[in-house]
């Protein structure tokens, strides 16, 4: 299956079999170090991949697929492996790893085709996790510039990894998903050290979730409260769900390389009842809504715009004037380093029955963010699932095209925005 992937991105391939002159198509040696190849996918029992990883003197790099190692009680067999890869003068991806995906490069442990190269990196110890946010990532705007599964880490640790990431010019800002950090003081100096922004999952923080991290990948995490801490004083993103990873990271994309002005966040939208869970959502996430300025209400009575709070409920529907909402952006932008503009998808098809309003309204927000670019737009697109098939599709391009992200709920975007608060122009 792997072969098949890498056939399809062109990367030159070479596979290694006792016998066989070709596997799957790919022309085949006999041994590793018959192979004149710079990366290396070891996929044998644990039992043999020690034997494999001393044939390997002069590939820079192996990765090593294998399961069964530390996370199934067995840290000799990895000692072991280590030990063959420092025999070898190599540098060891794994064990029970995926492996690395760069677009760029050719590198995918994923099917269906690579996807655009980007400025997101990933770096995860869990191989199917990550699949899953390349995939829905990509699938919600993200493009990735690197992402590499570490598994247990046993040579090359999460620490190394994104110090390298932090240096790299292909990559602006980095996620991390890990259950066992190996080293945790070089973990927070990586962290603490890190020139761009990142955000930090960590699986196993309660009690069932460190069972669960323990034979996946022999991660054993401490209790939460040292990860809270640990985000803190490294002044990085801590976040609770592979969701909210994706989301934190399509907003450092989407509004990475904006150099912002102001410290305030407006939500504004219909609906009284959004509103205040709005505010909810955004006060559990540490964002602070502040009161309208007072010079700017006088403007928005011009506009026939009436409520003075925040946020700041305005009718937004297939009736309504499709640029609304940037009016009252223009109005009120001065002071604000984030705007939250939210929209119920549901009323443009109970109230109306074309989704021409809606993009109407999106192409709106997007001259908005090309007006006011100190300024960082957010979309949320509530109830998207009730919009017919390929309507929020349409919506997402037209915003992404001009720097918006877009998310499905204010917790989502809420999330976001804390999290690019923590980061100047994140």
């Amino acid at each position: 299956m792997f072969l098949g992937f890498y056939r399809e991105t062109g990367v030159p391939l070479v596979a290694v079999h006792p016998t066989a002159e070709e596997v799957a198509g790919v022309p085949a040696v006999p041994s590793l170090d018959r192979a004149d190849v710079d990366y290396a996918l070891v996929a044998v029992p644990a039992e043999r991949c020690a034997e494999v990883v001393r044939q390997a003197a002069g590939v820079p790099f192996v990765q090593v697929m294998s399961g069964g190692f530390g996370e199934a009680g067995r840290p000799e067999l990895e000692a072991e492996l280590v030990a063959a890869a420092r025999a070898a003068g190599v540098r060891l991806l794994g064990p029970n790893c995926m492996g690395v995906y760069c677009p760029r490069g050719g590198q995918t442990f994923v099917g269906g085709g690579t996807g655009p190269a980007g400025s997101v990196a990933l770096i995860s110890q869990s191989g199917g996790l990550a699949g899953e946010v390349i995939k829905v990532g990509e699938r919600r705007g993200l493009a990735f510039s690197r992402v590499v599964t570490a598994g247990n880490a046993a040579d090359v640790t999460p620490a190394e990894l994104l110090r390298w990431l932090a240096a790299d010019p292909e990559t602006r800002a980095a996620g991390l998903y890990l259950e066992d950090p190996r080293n945790g003081r070089e973990l927070y100096e990586a962290l603490r050290d890190a020139d761009l922004p990142v955000v930090l999952l960590v699986g196993g923080r309660t009690g069932q979730g460190r069972q669960a991290a323990a034979s996946h990948t022999g991660g054993l995490v401490s209790d939460e409260r040292i990860w809270a801490a640990v985000a803190e004083q490294a002044g990085v993103t801590l976040v609770t769900s592979q969701d909210d990873l994706i989301g934190v990271l399509a907003f450092f994309q989407a509004h990475g390389g904006r150099a912002v002005r102001g410290d305030r966040t407006l939500v504004v939208g219909p609906s009284g009842g959004a509103s205040v869970l709005a505010a909810d959502a955004f006060d559990r996430a540490g964002v602070r809504l502040d009161p309208l300025p007072a010079d700017r209400l006088a403007a928005l009575r011009g506009l026939g715009v009436v409520t003075t709070g925040n946020p700041l409920e305005v009718p937004v529907g297939p009736m309504g004037r499709a640029g609304l909402v940037a009016e009252v952006i223009d109005a009120l932008a001065g002071p604000y380093r984030d705007v939250v503009a939210h929209v119920n998808v549901t009323a443009f098809f109970t109230y109306g029955d074309a989704a021409e309003p809606l993009y109407a309204y999106a192409h709106a927000l997007a001259g908005a963010q090309a007006a006011h670019p100190h300024t960082r737009i957010t979309l949320v697109t509530r109830n998207a699932e009730c919009a017919p098939p390929g309507v929020t599709d349409e919506v997402g391009r037209i915003a992404a095209a001009a720097g918006i992200p877009v998310y499905r709920t204010m917790e989502a975007a809420a999330v976001a925005v804390a999290a690019g608060g923590r980061h100047g122009a994140a």
